[in-house]
């Protein structure tokens, strides 16, 4: 197959197993942005983004299609964790509904390319075999790697990435665990990118004030509360430290409120709360060092948004960590290690009083090399392109 078949620009759609919406608009915003790349860069893009609900809960199948994204919404009906047969021939029949919709609407595309296996690769194989076109994926969640060997559901799933075009994951490790779990031919890496205005922003002036930030949704996995700890010792030493976390919910500040008045750094910790995606450019600019010590990061966008911004970085050592964060833009620490933590953000903050530290415009050049959008963009042209003509990546 080749392009040449359509006139007019690459026709890809993205199958993504989370999309925003008007109910949850934040809710992979990051692939919102992504599409939007690929449409600068000249592609046209459409999505078909279902909703798994339980069989039990979902009694019929009704799409939403919204003319001016190319985009077709719905929830459809599985047997929870896919344990008896019948559960992919129900996805099936759904996803050959939604397709029908999306030609009728909006013509066959050329390519179509999951994000994440449940439900986005068996949405992509299966229309994918209904038109006879190429199909791919890319995995961001580490849950990919933990269903159940037996169930019928991970047999579906891994005869569709077997049988895909090509396969992508967000950073090496990760994209070796995958290989291995299911059996595949080997995942390839495709950094995350971050948009345009991140770049754009000004790099932050230098102050008397050292700021450490975190931005995440401050769950159990991103390890905040040991942030603050370390916080704490360090500040004890060097008083013209802060920290600044953003994101959370109200009862999630709250409680980390408490924990940096316990520590007794309540005044030099400020939590922001949930702010709009376009606002997180300013408010990570603010600071001069990312911190994000997860117990599990398969990619890690926010290291690539901090580095764009000029932003040095410390990691944990996780899949996403490792990939992300080099010796020349920050540093790797044990995982659940603070003592590592501490000493880590000591260094940093030492060799920034010396004038030896990491050099945010070369950190931000790296970025720009690694995570811009026109990277991106391009090299996923170069993939949709080398299957629509019949290679396997």
């Amino acid at each position: 197959m080749s392009k040449s078949r359509n006139d007019g620009p690459l026709h890809v759609l993205w199958t993504p197993s989370w999309f925003p919406s008007r109910r949850q608009p934040l809710n992979g915003s990051f692939f919102l942005e992504q599409v939007t790349m690929l449409e600068e860069a000249g592609l046209s893009v459409g999505v078909i983004n279902l909703d798994p609900r339980s069989f039990w809960q979902l009694r019929s199948f009704q799409l939403e299609v919204d003319s001016n994204t190319r985009t077709i919404r719905g929830e459809i009906p599985t047997i929870p964790h896919g344990i008896v047969r019948g559960d992919g021939a129900i996805i099936a029949a759904c996803v050959k509904r939604a397709g029908a919709q999306y030609a009728h609407h909006f013509g066959i595309p050329d390519v179509i390319h999951a994000h994440s296996v449940f439900p986005g690769i068996l949405v992509a194989q299966t229309l994918a075999d209904m038109w006879n076109i190429p199909y791919g994926i890319t995995e961001h969640r580490p849950s990919s790697l933990t269903r159940n060997p037996l169930s019928f559901r991970y047999r579906d799933i891994s005869r569709a990435i077997t049988q895909a075009n090509f396969r992508l994951a967000v950073s090496h490790d990760f994209a070796d665990k995958l290989t291995r779990y299911y059996g595949s031919a080997p995942f390839k890496v495709m950094s995350l990118p971050v948009p345009q205005r991140f770049f754009d922003h000004p790099l932050k002036l230098r102050r008397d004030t050292f700021c450490f930030v975190h931005v995440s949704h401050l769950d159990r996995n991103k390890r905040v509360e040991e942030v603050i700890r370390a916080f704490a010792f360090v500040h004890g030493r060097y008083p013209h430290t802060q920290l600044r976390i953003i994101g959370g919910d109200t009862e999630r500040v709250a409680e980390l409120t408490r924990l940096a008045h316990s520590c007794g750094v309540r005044d030099n910790v400020v939590l922001t709360g949930a702010i709009p995606r376009d606002r997180i450019a300013h408010e990570m600019g603010e600071g001069d060092c990312l911190i994000l010590v997860s117990q599990w990061e398969a990619g890690g966008t926010v290291y690539a948004e901090a580095q764009s911004l000029g932003l040095s970085c410390i990691a944990s050592a996780t899949p996403g960590g490792r990939f992300m964060v080099t010796p020349d833009v920050g540093y790797v620490v044990p995982i659940d290690d603070v003592s590592a933590l501490v000493e880590a953000m000591k260094r940093i903050v030492v060799s920034d009083q010396s004038g030896t530290g990491f050099d945010p415009q070369a950190i931000r050049a790296k970025a720009w090399r690694r995570f811009s959008p026109q990277v991106f963009s391009a090299a996923h042209q170069d993939i949709y392109e080398r299957v629509i003509a019949g290679e396997c990546i």
